[in-house]
């Protein structure tokens, strides 16, 4: 009786340990695992974090690299461009070449309108070569190519011109005008006999034909100098005057149109070897254009292919550095959440394997690892203080056993609640029921001196009464009093096995009561079994010769080398203990559920017991009533009976 206030104050001073043991301030940064300072939902973040500035740095290496790759093949294609550009003009002024030679030559207008065409494409293809920025480097080139272009169009258009001035044929022009007055020169001279002036002619006929074609400065002047021959010869010569005058005007008039078809000829012949001049001019330009187009062809595939492999780095050593980053991360952020778990389940082992001497790590940890590890600490006093709780019933029972002065008795059951329902039941003799009494023939259940004794007794018959009339009314009065008496008996053995029954159902009810205290009382000690099996487990490495250890409490003795001799262990007398618990909890139940059934049926049966009294009672009454109906309407016949013979 006094064990439950001590544990009351036993548990309200654990409560309070505990509060003080949870509320401690967590351990020194140095009991601190990695990145225990941070929420493991706060961890997820900055994963995500570096996984998107890991993303965002591999989309400013591809960046870098699509740039790089972007300029190599850009100045691929510049290089391409030039070097087509640089090809194009180098056949245009092949082109343009061939078509002034072959104009020169023939004097075709249709290579003059060729050359025409081809020179403003070969202008315009050199301005577009000028327009490309891999082109910067040989823009000199470009600009000397373009102006030898434009001199050697220039010189070709006066050549032209000057070819429309002479005549494309022998018929019109220059040509035709010197044909024409030296056609008429000969004429006049083979009118007279003059063979040397023939010859002369001959002669400048020659010349005339020379001068359809290129010519120089010596030419020019052999056509003037055979024309003052002529002249000369004409004045010396032994012809008349009329004949020396018009061969004179002839003379001069051939002379005039030789002189200038001599001029512009040789006009057109310089710019003929000007254009020559020109052409020799740009080939070397042209050919250094062509050989800087090829160097700067090779240069931009070179450099195409060094980015190609510098991208290729770029890309694999950034993704590779990146990745082993992100790794790095990911490795670190799960090692700060695997390596605390894992010590901490190894410690949560050793707790429940009893061992309280271990330390609990991530106690300093501020993320749920140390939650985990408070709780674990709590669950560490908890069990010291089931411990202290144990020592204090430990001490409690000693206690008791001093105080009642027998320690070596073996502790006795109380007595059940069935005892007491018997003995109860047992001080009232077992009673027949109703329907059995009625049956019972009045003879068995009364004898005939309780019948006959004073069946009716009342007060205003007198005694005087005539036996005739007694006689004729005694046998229905006296019957039916019997009846009455016997009703009478019928409805006090039933209201008597009314009320035992109601005892009966009292003491069930009782009954039942008991065996559930004794059953919450029998769980009760199978519980404290269990916690003292427990508490038993927890101690179980104590030293023996620890106060602490409870196999010092079952009586065994250590032997001389330290082992235990002919002793069950403390196990197996509790696990013994918890199965007589069990069986007796399991017996106590099964006769609760039997007194609970006869409780039912005695319920029933006192309800039946009950009814058949209130039955009984009934039919009392109303033979009672019967009974004074007889009995006044005796009395009226007798008084009728006095008052007739009185009067007689």
């Amino acid at each position: 009786m006094t064990a439950g206030p001590h544990l009351s104050k036993n548990l309200m001073a654990a409560e309070e340990l505990v509060k003080e043991t949870y509320s401690v301030p967590r351990q020194a940064r140095e009991a601190r695992t990695l990145l225990g300072g941070i929420r493991l939902n706060a961890r997820i973040t900055l994963f995500v974090f570096f996984g998107l500035v890991a993303i965002v740095t591999m989309g400013a290496i591809l960046f870098v690299a699509d740039q790089r790759m972007s300029r190599a093949i850009s100045n691929l294609e510049s290089s391409s461009r030039v070097s087509a550009l640089v090809n194009r003009v180098k056949v245009l002024v092949i082109t343009l070449t061939n078509d002034g030679n072959n104009f020169t030559l023939s004097r075709n207008t249709k290579f003059a309108e060729a050359y025409t065409r081809e020179s403003g494409n070969t202008v315009s293809v050199l301005n577009g070569l000028r327009g490309i920025p891999a082109a910067l480097d040989a823009q000199k080139l470009v600009i000397t190519l373009a102006d030898g272009i434009t001199q050697h169009a220039t010189h070709f258009q006066n050549i032209i011109r000057l070819q429309s001035i002479l005549g494309s044929d022998g018929s019109a022009g220059l040509t035709g005008n010197a044909a024409v007055s030296g056609a008429a020169l000969e004429n006049e001279l083979r009118k007279i006999p003059a063979p040397r002036l023939m010859s002369e002619m001959a002669m400048l006929r020659k010349l005339e034909r020379g001068l359809r074609s290129s010519i120089t400065e010596e030419n020019a002047k052999a056509v003037s100098d055979a024309l003052n021959n002529m002249r000369q010869s004409v004045t010396a010569s032994s012809l008349s005057a009329r004949s020396k005058k018009a061969l004179t005007q002839r003379i001069q008039s051939y002379d005039a149109d030789m002189n200038q078809l001599a001029r512009t000829r040789l006009l057109q012949s310089n710019e003929i070897s000007r254009l020559d001049e020109v052409a020799a001019y740009v080939t070397p330009n042209l050919t250094a254009l062509t050989k800087f187009s090829v160097s700067l062809r090779e240069t931009a595939r070179a450099e195409a292919e060094v980015t190609r492999m510098e991208v290729r780095r770029i890309l694999l050593s950034g993704a590779l550095i990146v990745l082993l980053a992100l790794t790095l991360v990911g490795a670190l952020l799960i090692r700060s959440i695997a390596h605390p778990v894992t010590d901490l389940a190894t410690a949560a082992v050793q707790l429940a394997r009893g061992n309280r001497s271990g330390s609990i790590p991530a106690l300093a940890n501020y993320d749920e690892t140390g939650d985990v590890a408070n709780a674990l600490v709590y669950f560490r006093e908890n069990m010291a203080q089931a411990d202290r709780i144990r020592q204090e019933l430990e001490d409690h029972l000693k206690n008791t056993r001093r105080s009642t002065g027998a320690p070596g008795m073996k502790a006795t059951a109380p007595k059940s609640s069935e005892n007491a329902i018997t003995s109860t039941l047992e001080r009232t003799a077992p009673q027949l029921p109703y329907r059995e009494i009625v049956r019972t023939p009045v003879s068995k259940t009364q004898p005939p001196q309780a019948h006959a004794a004073n069946p009716v007794s009342p007060s205003g018959i007198p005694t005087d009464i005539s036996a005739n009339f007694r006689a004729s009314l005694g046998t229905p009065l006296s019957s039916f009093s019997q009846q009455v008496a016997q009703t009478s008996q019928n409805a006090s053995s039933a209201a008597k096995g009314a009320e035992q029954c109601d005892f009966m159902v009292s003491g069930l009810a009782e009954s039942r009561e008991k065996i559930d205290d004794i059953e919450r009382l029998m769980a009760s000690i199978s519980d404290q079994m269990s916690l003292l099996a427990v508490q038993i487990a927890l101690f179980s490495e104590l030293p023996p010769d620890d106060p602490e250890n409870l196999l010092m409490l079952s009586g065994r003795h250590l032997g001389k080398d330290g082992d235990h001799p002919n002793s069950p262990s403390v196990n197996d007398r509790i696990e013994t203990l918890q199965n007589g618990t069990k069986r007796a909890i399991s017996a106590i139940q099964q006769i609760g559920k039997t007194i609970e059934d006869v409780n039912r049926v005695a319920v029933e049966f006192a309800a039946n017991a009950s009814n058949d009294a209130l039955d009984a009672a009934t039919e009392l009454l109303r033979q009672s009533e019967d009974l004074r109906g007889m009995l006044d309407d005796l009395l009226g016949r007798i008084k009728s009976e006095e008052q007739t013979g009185a009067g007689s």
